[in-house]
């Protein structure tokens, strides 16, 4: 929620009050246990809402499913606040596409739910156009559909040269040409080709498949390098948040994976993050996806078929073998980055927006 500090009116200079709640934080590791700490923000909102007062904009996001939404709605119903829905997934879309819940009454009554709450809004956003078409396929009647991609904070994040890189030099890396998989190992991604994609590359005695992050696939992974005596495979757990410009840095190709059946509910986020730190990008996913658009626009990667893992690795071996290019895609990225994505320009189209349809409800 947006609310005024006491003593400012709506006219004067933009400002707002920040609550930090404690929220529980283990239970990522699986994909139910994900959704504790976003349960826990929604708890402890709902439980704060009612000390809240000048309220003008109240924000909530799809995950986790519903439960912030419908505190959010139900609020604006009963102060007339305007209410913006932020899809970061598409549910029950996403769920029944990835086999975690079924066809049935809890799918149905999931989908009335999300209509109720897209209608309710007087904004919807979404993160890429993909998702856009997506939703509005699924109710003609919406016509605030809003496209406001994920960000990244690109002074924080930024190019880091190799020689500078001690991420590099910590984990044997000095001297690698560094394939990185960075992020959540789950099932939107298909982080389970990862193995293939070494073997294929183990040829190039200097490669290094990088993998940096934590989930439900993991451990398959980890058995499958095993099963397959592979010498060529890094495995990291998440690292601080300061070092992620190291990290996404020691990267000479990035690699960014969405399964084909969720093409439009899920917009890979790692994808910003990547492009700030100058880094070409070797994406599997669907050919319409946002990511596959933002490549095309950018000339900060290429795309190929999601799941080929043999096509991944013909992707890398082409920038392991010119090197030229893949930093030319590096640096389009970069400068996509900055102009595009960074959290100052996504943060003012959000600011625009809650004033757009805080004036209209005036």
């Amino acid at each position: 929620m947006l609310s005024r500090p006491p003593g400012r009116s709506g006219g004067e200079a933009a400002s707002a009050r920040i609550h930090r709640l404690p929220i529980p934080t283990w239970g990522r590791r699986t994909t139910w246990g994900r959704l504790v700490p976003f349960a826990g923000y929604a708890l402890g909102a709902a439980a704060l809402t009612p000390f809240v007062r000048d309220v003008d904009v109240v924000y909530a996001l799809s995950t986790p499913p519903f439960l912030s939404a419908i505190i959010a709605a139900a609020l604006t119903k009963l102060g007339d606040v305007p209410f913006v829905y932020n899809l970061q997934d598409v549910y029950p879309d996403v769920a029944l596409a990835l086999g975690v819940i079924r066809p049935g009454v809890l799918a149905s009554a999931s989908r009335q739910v999300e209509r109720f709450l897209r209608r309710r809004a007087a904004a919807v956003v979404v993160v890429g156009r993909d998702m856009r078409a997506l939703v509005e396929a699924d109710d003609d009647a919406l016509d605030n559909v809003h496209v406001i991609p994920n960000w990244i904070d690109t002074d924080a994040v930024k190019p880091v040269p190799r020689s500078r890189n001690g991420f590099r030099h910590e984990h044997g890396l000095d001297g690698a040409f560094v394939v990185l998989y960075s992020g959540n190992l789950g099932r939107v991604h298909g982080a389970e080709m990862l193995p293939a994609i070494a073997a294929e590359l183990a040829d190039l005695p200097d490669l290094r498949l990088v993998i940096v992050g934590d989930g439900p696939a993991k451990a398959e992974v980890l058995a499958d390098v095993e099963r397959r005596g592979l010498e060529n495979v890094v495995v990291l757990p998440y690292q601080p948040k300061e070092r992620l410009a190291a990290s996404l840095s020691a990267a000479d190709v990035s690699l960014v994976f969405q399964r084909e059946e969720t093409l439009g509910m899920v917009v890979p986020s790692k994808l910003y993050g990547i492009l700030a730190s100058g880094r070409p990008v070797v994406a599997a996913g669907p050919a319409d996806s946002e990511v596959a658009a933002v490549l095309e626009e950018t000339g900060a990667g290429v795309t190929v078929r999601a799941g080929d893992w043999a096509a991944v690795a013909r992707s890398v071996r082409e920038l392991y073998l010119h090197k030229a290019t893949a930093r030319k895609m590096g640096k389009q990225g970069r400068r996509a980055a900055v102009a595009s994505f960074d959290r100052r320009v996504a943060t003012k189209r959000y600011l625009d927006l809650f004033a757009a349809v805080a004036g209209q409800s005036a």
